[in-house]
């Protein structure tokens, strides 16, 4: 008997692979997929939540931006100016939502690591379902689409989520930029086409406020009407009039938002200090850098931090022309077969218009040939033209259908995998410089980094050495030389601390005042005075929140006899931590609500109290450097005068772990800060034994030991407590029921001993 044709062709068609596709795109339960897709952005960068902050940028975004630890209405203000009065913008970048939400985060949670990382992880989750979205809406507003949409969405999103390649962006807290700007960035977009398919003006507007915000987070964004036309051309395959002068207001917008950009740029002197080439040499850059991403997006191995470029006379090779033939030659095949393959096309141009700020075209501040942080948005062509071709193969090719599925999913696995060990390299400085200095061919970015480590870690000699490195393959090198000039202070080379600091300071550029603090203090310290006070003046001009530098006028004050001045500078300084006190309130009520004997302390005192870690600073330089000038008599009086208010320091951050008991943060700053006092207490012991009192000094080292004890140890050995030795075993043998510190009183401490101020060992 003959079977009914139409039967079988039915039984067949409930069999084929795209009637499940169909019936995934009819499933209406998307929060299911969008759960997925977060997991999957999540659980890659786990790592990432106990990663450190670095010394690559992160410092002049948060660790030492003055805009960040002081958030008030104030410096918001400051922040959105485009010549801001707390000093330069981060790299010359207009960057003031980023540095907004680094001010929300060190308000309420300091400077733990935890914090930040966790909030680019949560940007990068929503991004990945923005991501989703927008490709879900970009193939459901097409007339004629070739697979489903919501299975093609779902695809591209777990792509992104996993990519290595996003590494960088994500688990590097600088990096906040491309999380918040890229958030922007795909909402803008996605409103946009709801736009062009429901023609709603408050989507309208929504994207050109989402895009404005970008602006604020990243002028990278600047691209944005770009893909715009190109997402339009995808959707109906044309460009009409209407559309593009729908454009007209976004390209205002980042007509605007490069002019700033330039505007930052320059001021800040990043612009002056980039390599000029011509048109033709910038486009062989460009060409290679595409060829790079193209190449990294297929396979992710060895990925790098930094990818050096040769010097400018040789990138007139043979892989820089043969990389910018197959650029033009991929240009031409998608444009010519734009009709036959829509995708490709869509793809490539959308990855070409979003690269476009950050190519080489136009080259500014360091010389790089491309980063993985520049890839997180445009390489979503990339990825939406991966996912088409798998759900193409498995529409049209029924028999490959299981071992598409397998790929696929060995795919994600692979590319989850090498993201939660490319996470690991962010950990610290070390592990970052460690993978990445091989990888780097000596480039000087790299070698400054690892050089400004080493200074950090005390490893002076390997400091200089990589200093020298950078100087001679660049002479003009600002940070190289203020790290030349920051080993010759703490050597004692006073002078030559000096010339490398001035010379570092004529190529500074945007790095200007990074070594005019330790260039004054050498100037104080050899009693140039005269010299120093224009150069102090100069950062307050620029940076009126530097409080440590108004002890160094005060300083020069003192030393003219003008108590007054003294009185002024140091009031001023005390006056940059008043913002300080409202923090604290809010956090923790009235944080001088304390025991009776503390509450005649005078307002000043008060002050110093709330912002110790800052203040300390003051008395601690004017007594070191009476020491380094040998006026220990001064030095003695500046000694009672920092003991008279730093035990009621310590009692208010006590009060303040007393009432957050599980605030990590303000726990370490009372271990810190008793830490501080113990060893204060020591080293006016030693001072004031000198000196000839030794009834005043036993009393100040019994103190430094009921703070400390393990400092008995460095007691016993120290040649200024040697008269008081005696004393010293009385008080250890006191104290040895308790501490047990007979147990190893050969032995060095374990505790981390502060070094005495020089002058005073």
């Amino acid at each position: 008997m003959k079977a009914n044709p139409n039967q079988n062709q039915s039984s067949t068609a409930s069999l084929r692979p795209e009637t499940a596709v169909a019936r995934i795109a009819a499933f209406r339960h998307r929060g299911l997929l969008l759960a997925a897709l977060a997991l999957l952005a999540f659980v890659p960068y786990w790592p990432s939540l106990s990663n450190g902050i670095l010394g690559w940028d992160d410092p002049c975004y948060l660790t030492r931006n003055y805009r960040v630890h002081q958030l008030s209405w104030a410096t918001v203000q400051d922040m959105f100016r485009l010549t801001p009065q707390l000093g330069p913008m981060p790299n010359g970048q207009y960057t003031p939502l980023v540095e907004l939400s680094f001010a929300v985060e060190h308000y309420f949670f300091g400077l733990d690591p935890l914090v930040y990382h966790a909030t680019n992880l949560a940007l990068h989750v929503l991004n990945t379902l923005l991501v989703f979205w927008f490709v879900l809406r970009l193939w459901q507003s097409r007339a004629k689409t070739d697979v489903p949409a919501l299975p093609l969405a779902f695809l591209v999103g777990a792509f992104f989520a996993v990519h290595p390649l996003h590494v960088e962006s994500v688990a590097w807290i600088t990096e906040r930029k491309d999380m918040l700007s890229g958030f922007f960035f795909l909402l803008s977009t996605s409103l946009y086409l709801r736009f062009a398919e429901k023609r709603s003006v408050w989507a309208y507007g929504g994207s050109l406020v989402a895009m404005a915000l970008g602006l604020l987070s990243k002028q990278m964004v600047v691209a944005l009407p770009l893909v715009l036309v190109v997402c339009d051309y995808f959707r109906a395959g044309r460009l009409s009039v209407r559309t593009l002068l729908e454009k007209v207001p976004f390209f205002a917008l980042a007509a605007t938002g490069a002019g700033v950009a330039f505007y930052t740029h320059l001021a800040d002197r990043i612009v002056t200090t980039a390599e000029v080439l011509n048109w033709g040499e910038n486009l062989l850059v460009a060409s290679r850098g595409v060829i790079h991403y193209l190449h990294t997006f297929l396979w992710p191995i060895s990925l790098s931090a930094f990818y050096s470029l040769a010097p400018w006379p040789e990138i007139l090779n043979a892989e820089f022309v043969l990389s910018a033939v197959a650029v033009c030659v991929l240009l031409a095949l998608s444009f010519a077969y734009r009709r036959r393959w829509p995708v490709v096309f869509f793809g490539w141009m959308f990855f070409l218009a979003a690269l476009l700020p950050s190519s080489r075209l136009v080259p500014v501040g360091v010389r790089y040939l491309a980063a993985d942080r520049f890839f997180y948005i445009p390489g979503i062509g990339f990825l939406i033209v991966t996912a088409w071709l798998v759900l193409r193969v498995w529409a049209v090719r029924t028999a490959w259908c299981p071992v598409l599925a397998l790929g696929v999913l060995t795919l994600i696995g692979t590319w989850s995998a090498l993201t939660w060990e490319r996470t690991k390299v962010w950990e610290s400085d070390t592990t970052l410089w460690d993978d990445t200095a091989p990888k780097a061919k000596d480039s000087t970015v790299i070698l400054v980094a690892m050089a400004q480590q080493d200074l950090s870690n005390s490893a002076l000699s390997n400091a200089v050495a990589k200093a020298f490195a950078v100087l001679e393959k660049k002479p003009q090198d600002a940070t190289a030389l203020n790290i030349l000039s920051e080993v010759a202070y703490q050597d004692g080379d006073l002078e030559k601390c000096i010339s490398f600091a001035q010379f570092a300071d004529d190529y500074a550029g945007n790095l200007v005042l990074m070594n005019r603090p330790r260039w004054a203090d050498a100037l104080c310290l050899l009693g140039r005075d005269g010299e120093a006070e224009p150069i102090l003046r100069s950062i307050v001009q620029v940076m009126p929140l530097a409080t440590p530098v108004y002890s160094r006028l005060a300083l020069i004050q003192l030393r003219r006899g003008d108590l007054a001045a003294v009185e002024k500078c140091l009031d001023e300084g005390l006056d940059t931590e008043s913002k300080a006190i409202d923090r604290y309130q809010t956090l923790w009520g009235d944080p001088l609500a304390l025991p009776r004997d503390l509450q005649d302390l005078p307002a000043w005192q008060k002050k110093m109290a709330a912002s110790i870690q800052t203040l300390s600073e003051h008395y601690e330089f004017i007594r070191t450097a009476h020491l380094e000038v040998k006026r220990e008599d001064l030095a003695l009086e500046e000694y009672a005068r920092y003991l008279s208010y730093l035990p009621a320091c310590v009692r208010v951050w006590e009060v303040a772990a007393e009432r957050r008991p599980g605030d990590r943060n303000i726990n370490a700053t009372v271990n810190q800060l008793n830490r501080k006092l113990a060893v204060t207490y020591y080293n006016h012991a030693c001072l004031l034994n000198r000196k000839n009192q030794p009834d005043q000094a036993l009393e100040e080292l019994q103190l430094a030991l009921e703070r400390d004890a393990s400092l008995i140890h460095d007691a016993m050995r120290d040649r200024d407590l040697t008269s008081l030795h005696d004393q010293i075993q009385r008080l250890n043998l006191l104290m040895a029921p308790e501490n047990d510190l007979h147990a190893d009183e050969g032995q060095p401490s374990s505790a981390l001993v502060l070094q005495p101020p020089r002058g005073e060992s």
